[in-house]
C-alpha cells in the first residue's frame, strides 16, 4: 500500500533519500541535518484530496510525488562545510531540485 501524500517519510523512504545524495557526491562527507517528507504543491494535492474526500480513490488517481526535503553539509577536500538543500522524489530516485548555500552564509548551530 502506497503512502497518503500528507505522510510523514518511511525509515525506508528517508534511506532512499540519504543513500541518493550520498551516490551525489562522492569523494565528500556528508553531515546531515535533517530529512523529511516535502509537502506536495497545493495544485497537486488538491486534486487527490477531492478525489479521497469523494471517496472516489482508485489505483489510476494521479498521486502527486512523495518528495523527501534534505539539509545537509557537504565537506570536501578544502575542509569547510558547506550547507545544501535537496528535494528527492522518491519513487523516481532522483534529486529534483538542489541549492548550494554560498560559503559565506552559514547554516544554523547544530550540536
Amino acid at each position: 500500500m502506497t503512502p497518503h501524500p500528507l505522510d510523514p517519510l518511511s525509515l525506508e523512504e528517508t534511506t532512499v533519500a540519504r543513500d541518493i545524495l550520498l551516490a551525489a557526491h562522492p569523494d565528500t562527507v556528508i553531515f546531515f541535518r535533517e530529512i523529511y517528507s516535502k509537502e506536495p504543491a497545493k495544485a497537486e494535492l488538491r486534486l487527490y484530496l477531492e478525489a479521497e474526500h469523494a471517496q472516489k480513490l482508485t489505483s489510476s488517481t494521479p498521486k502527486p510525488p512523495r518528495l523527501a526535503k534534505a539539509l545537509y553539509d557537504v565537506v570536501g577536500k578544502d575542509k569547510v562545510p558547506q550547507f545544501q538543500e535537496a528535494w528527492v522524489d522518491i519513487n523516481s530516485r532522483k534529486v529534483v531540485h538542489h541549492v548550494i548555500i554560498a560559503k559565506e552564509f552559514l547554516a544554523s548551530l547544530t550540536l
